[in-house]
């Protein structure tokens, strides 16, 4: 049903089409790695002077970022979305709306 109402709302996804959500939360644990670059940086297999590319402490920029990362990975007219859960209010935010890769 839901695969509906994006169809309808955005001309996106439809029955059989794929479609991949990106979904991250507030008050995630991993920001208390944020104190630690060391930990964090070992964390994501990256060096510490790239974490801020992560966005660790942000979940909406983190969202963006985990999107386009994966949006590289997926074969062209595949959907991708990116949400945020707020744990504290039980919303979800839609941050990157349903669109497909593109060549």
């Amino acid at each position: 049903m839901l695969s509906k109402v994006v169809q309808a709302r955005t001309g996106g996804p439809g029955p059989g089409d794929n479609h991949y959500a990106v979904l991250h939360h507030t008050d995630c644990g991993i920001t208390d790695l944020a104190a630690f670059p060391e930990l964090l940086a070992d964390y994501f297999e990256v060096p510490a002077g790239d974490l801020d590319a992560k966005a660790v402490t942000d979940p909406v920029a983190a969202i963006r970022v985990d999107v386009e990362i994966l949006k590289q990975k997926l074969r062209v007219g595949v959907f991708v979305s990116g949400l945020v859960y707020d744990v504290a209010t039980g919303l979800i935010d839609v941050v990157v709306p349903p669109a497909r890769v593109e060549a």
